[in-house]
């Protein structure tokens, strides 16, 4: 279903149309626990590209492509190129969105758990506290 809605946009809106490049997004997450991680992964880092191109480096849409793109990085275990690209959009939300967005904040603690998983449990630590408005996580025990 999702790739028949994925085929009509790209007919009536264009490959190109940031509601295709979203569609191109959701499906990459839907087909990833199905264990195509390779194939997400790559229609990620098209919609990314494409986005890139057409909205703009820090369009909103934009950031939440690099986010996509770092969960499927993640699940590939390039573990350090999806925590570098994950920080980098963090960066850009914490600009274009503030601090307390949903979506900033949801970045903050994906990084968190990320840094976690590479060994930067200090870094995890810090960004997971900067979330909570410098809250200790020993208060939240």
């Amino acid at each position: 279903m999702a790739e028949q809605v994925l085929e009509v946009q790209r007919r009536v809106l264009g490959p190109e149309h940031p509601s295709t490049l979203s569609s191109v997004l959701n499906l990459s997450s839907m087909i990833s626990p199905l264990v195509k991680h390779e194939e997400a992964a790559e229609m990620a880092r098209h919609a990314e590209a494409a986005l890139q191109r057409v909205v703009g480096p820090e369009h909103p849409k934009m950031l939440s492509s690099m986010v996509v793109l770092s969960n499927r990085l993640a699940e590939l275990g390039q573990r350090t190129e999806a925590v570098s690209m994950l920080q980098t959009a963090l960066e850009a939300q914490n600009r274009v969105l503030g601090p307390k967005h949903p979506d900033t904040l949801r970045s903050m603690s994906t990084l968190s758990g990320r840094l976690a998983g590479v060994g930067r449990h200090e870094a995890a630590i810090e960004t997971e506290t900067a979330g909570t408005g410098g809250a200790s996580v020993q208060a939240w025990a």
